[in-house]
């Protein structure tokens, strides 16, 4: 992050997670943020869109679970642009996006989402799937649905916050 900030750019501030009283400070300053493991891949452990202190307790012990220090991060809306670079060439590029589903007006969310989930896992040989879990049931929740709705012809639901492959 040193050298990304000292290149010019701007970098989302960031700090490790300690007292419950310094995290609700963090997040009372910038409102929204997204909680990680500091080591941890595939987007394991990670909460994007902490807004509320409870949110945030139940996303610190979220990314404990896959490390021990957990760091706190501002959130920063656009896109997810992941650059790979070597040899100080940049090599590849991507942007990702969170996993969604597109209503019918037949079918439930949670039938919806597993027929997405199998068509990536296909896709992907068995790498990609939308896990259903209490982090994807806080996305629906927050879009003001349930698993159990059904979700109008047209229209599309952002079902996770984080964009990874592997969720």
């Amino acid at each position: 992050i040193r050298r990304l900030k000292n290149a010019g750019l701007n970098v989302p501030d960031q700090c490790p997670s300690s007292c419950p009283s310094a995290n609700h400070a963090f997040l009372r300053n910038y409102g929204r943020i997204v909680v990680k493991p500091a080591i941890g891949e595939q987007g394991a452990g990670i909460t994007v869109d902490v807004r509320t202190k409870n949110e945030l307790e139940n996303a610190i012990e979220y990314a404990e679970k896959v490390c021990h220090k957990v760091l706190l991060e501002e959130m920063v809306e656009g896109m997810d642009l992941r650059i790979i670079v070597i040899n100080y060439e940049v090599v590849a590029a991507a942007i990702r996006k969170p996993p969604t589903v597109v209503g019918d007006g037949h079918h439930t969310i949670i039938q919806l989402i597993e027929k997405q989930s199998r068509r990536r896992e296909q896709a992907t040989q068995g790498e990609s799937k939308i896990p259903v879990d209490s982090e994807l049931r806080r996305t629906v929740h927050g879009a003001g649905y349930t698993l159990s709705d059904i979700l109008p012809s047209g229209e599309t639901l952002q079902v996770r916050k984080a964009a990874n492959l592997h969720l």
